[in-house]
C-alpha cells in the first residue's frame, strides 16, 4: 500500500512544477500589452473553461454519491470475506489511490482556479492599462486639439491685429498725404494771389506815374506855350510902342531884355522845380512800390511762418497722439 504513494506525489509535484513554469510562461507574456485580436481571443478562452467547469461542478455531486456507494458496497463483501487479506489490502489500495486521485483532482482544480484568477486578473489589468492608455491617448489628442485650437486662435488675432493695425497706418498716411497736398494747394494758391496783387500794385503804380509823367509834360507845355504867347505879345506890343517913344525904346528895350532874361530864368526855374517836383513824385511812387511789395513780402513770409509752425504744430500733435496710442 505504501509503494505507489511516492511515485504518485512525486508525479503530482512535477506536474504541478510544470503547470508553474507554463503558469509563468503565460503570465509573463500577459504582462506586455494586449492587443484587441488577443484579447477577444483570450475572452472567448475564459468563457469557454468557466462553462467547461460549471458543467464538471453539476456533475461532480452524483459522481461523488457513486463513489459513495461503491465504497459502502465494498465494505460489506470485505466483511463477508475476512478471510481474504489479499482482496481487502487491494480495497484498500484502489481506495486510498482513488483518494489520492481526488485528492489531486481538488489540487489540480485549486491550481485551475487560481491560474483562472491570475488569468482573469491579468487580463483585467490589461483591460485597464488598455483603457488607461487610451484615455491618456485621448487626453493628449484633446490637449493637442486645444493646443491647436488656441494656436490658431492666437495666429488669427494676431493676423487681425496687424492687419487693423496696418489699416490703420495706411489710413493715416493718406490723411497725412491729403493734408499735406491741400496745406501745398493753399500755399501755392496764396502765394499765386500774393503775385498777382504784386503784380497789380505794380501795374496801377506804373499806371499812376505815367499819369503823372503826362500831367507835369502837359503843365510844362502849358506853361512854355503861356511864356511864348506873353512873350509873343510882349514884343507885338514893344513893336507898336517903339513907334510911339523912341526914346524910351532903349531903356524898354533893356526893360524888356531884363524881363526876359528874368522871365527866362523864372522859366528854367519853374521848369527846374517842375522836373524836381516829378523827380520827387515819382521817387515817391517808386519808393511806395518798394514799401508796398517789402510789406507784401513780410506778410508773405509771416503766413508761410504761421503756417509752417501750425503744420509743426499739427504734425507733433500727431506724433504726440501715435506715441500715446504706442504706449496704450
Amino acid at each position: 500500500m505504501s509503494t505507489p504513494q511516492p511515485s504518485v506525489k512525486t508525479g503530482g509535484k512535477k506536474k504541478g512544477k510544470k503547470r508553474w513554469k507554463a503558469k509563468k510562461r503565460k503570465t509573463k507574456t500577459l504582462l506586455r500589452p494586449l492587443t484587441e485580436k488577443e484579447l477577444r481571443a483570450v475572452e472567448a478562452r475564459e468563457s469557454a473553461k468557466m462553462a467547461a467547469e460549471a458543467e464538471a461542478k453539476s456533475k461532480a455531486p452524483g459522481q461523488e454519491q457513486e463513489q459513495e456507494q461503491s465504497s459502502a458496497a465494498s465494505l460489506p463483501q470485505q466483511e463477508n470475506g475476512p478471510g481474504d487479506a489479499d482482496q481487502v489490502d487491494k480495497d484498500l489500495e484502489a481506495q486510498q489511490q482513488q483518494q489520492q486521485r481526488e485528492a489531486e483532482a481538488q489540487e489540480r482544480k485549486a491550481k485551475e482556479d487560481a491560474d483562472r484568477k491570475a488569468k482573469e486578473e491579468a487580463v483585467r489589468e490589461a483591460a485597464e492599462k488598455k483603457a488607461a492608455a487610451e484615455k491618456a491617448q485621448q487626453e493628449r489628442e484633446e490637449a493637442e486639439r486645444r493646443a491647436a485650437a488656441e494656436k490658431a486662435a492666437a495666429e488669427k488675432a494676431a493676423a487681425e491685429k496687424a492687419a487693423a493695425e496696418k489699416a490703420a497706418a495706411e489710413k493715416a498716411a493718406a490723411e497725412k498725404e491729403a493734408a499735406e497736398k491741400a496745406q501745398r494747394e493753399k500755399e501755392e494758391a496764396e502765394r499765386k494771389a500774393a503775385a498777382d496783387k504784386a503784380a497789380a500794385e505794380k501795374a496801377a503804380a506804373a499806371e499812376e506815374a505815367r499819369r503823372k509823367a503826362a500831367a507835369e509834360k502837359a503843365a510844362a507845355e502849358k506853361a512854355a506855350a503861356e511864356r511864348a504867347a506873353a512873350e509873343k505879345a510882349a514884343a507885338e506890343k514893344a513893336a507898336a510902342e517903339q513907334a510911339a517913344a523912341e526914346k524910351a525904346a532903349a531903356e524898354r528895350a533893356q526893360r524888356e531884355e531884363a524881363e526876359r532874361k528874368a522871365a527866362a530864368e523864372r522859366a528854367a526855374a519853374e521848369k527846374a522845380e517842375a522836373e524836381r517836383i516829378a523827380a520827387e513824385k515819382a521817387a515817391a511812387a517808386e519808393r511806395e512800390r518798394i514799401r508796398a511789395a517789402a510789406e507784401a513780402e513780410r506778410l508773405a513770409a509771416e503766413k508761410a511762418a504761421a503756417e509752417k509752425a501750425e503744420a509743426e504744430r499739427i504734425a507733433a500733435e500727431e506724433a504726440e497722439a501715435k506715441r500715446i496710442a504706442a504706449e496704450k
